[in-house]
């Protein structure tokens, strides 16, 4: 193999009997010699006791980075997740934070929460089968309803049930409830509202029961219901005035637009 004859060079013959590296000198600067050297070689960084050579601004690239960080608008002090220490860091180009100090913890994070999805505090617990810490956060995600309810405040579907992302799975509220709070819990079983609020995630009012009886439950129900409308039309019929349609029973108050004022 032929080499550069430049200085004795042992890299490969490019053109001109030169390695590339001569070569590009020669085309740039004319001599295959020519060395480029920094306008602050020689020069050691302003700060005592440092030392290191001087990359921009009479500092060293470390201390130059740290000054850059600390002046710049989108840094941000964070406490690193693993180490705890408190270190300034750079927003990235879409605004968002890191939750640790640099790429080892980082890498050390990613290997700690790999294979487990989104770590949300609910996630967590239910990992852990902290059923306390579970049911607190729960509740911050719902509004007090009638009957004792506990109506799911995020994402419902159309047909009423909430859902929510634990351990990278999508769950129904109430089924996830329910798998915490009943030891019978089983993945093929179902869980029925006792309340017939499909937004309700209360687990005083979830019962684990199979498919046949859930499915009865809700016919019984329907039926129940039906019947009374029926009954109630019926009873229109004959006696429009009956306390029952009207909402006045003997020994209650008459409705709040049938109140005379004093």
């Amino acid at each position: 193999m032929r080499t550069c004859t430049v200085d004795e060079c042992d890299n490969p013959l490019l053109a001109r009997k030169m390695c590339s590296k001569h070569y590009c000198r020669y085309m740039k600067y004319g001599d295959p010699h020519y060395t480029a050297r920094s306008p602050r070689a020689g020069e050691q960084c302003e700060v005592d006791e440092c030392g290191q050579p001087v990359l921009a601004k009479r500092l060293c690239g470390l201390h130059y980075e740290r000054t850059r960080r600390t002046k710049a608008p989108n840094t941000y002090t964070v406490t690193c997740s693993i180490c705890g220490t408190d270190t300034i860091r750079l927003k990235n180009k879409n605004g968002k934070k890191a939750a640790t100090c640099g790429r080892s913890c980082a890498a050390e994070l990613r290997a700690r929460t790999a294979g487990w999805g989104g770590q949300s505090r609910i996630s967590v617990a239910v990992r852990e089968r902290d059923v306390t810490t579970f049911l607190q956060l729960i509740k911050q995600n719902v509004k007090d309803a009638e009957g004792g309810c506990w109506e799911w405040q995020g994402f419902r579907e159309k047909s009423g049930y909430g859902n929510t992302r634990c351990n990278n799975k999508t769950w129904y509220v109430h089924r996830l409830v329910a798998s915490m709070v009943n030891a019978g819990w089983e993945p093929h079983l179902a869980v029925h509202h006792a309340c017939a609020n499909r937004a309700c995630c209360n687990p005083d009012h979830l019962r684990v029961v199979t498919a046949a009886e859930n499915a009865a439950e809700m016919f019984e129900r329907n039926s129940y219901l039906r019947r009374i409308a029926k009954l109630e039309a019926a009873l229109a019929e004959l006696d429009p005035a009956h306390p029952l349609l009207t909402g006045t029973l003997p020994g209650e108050p008459p409705p709040r637009e049938a109140r005379v004022t004093p």
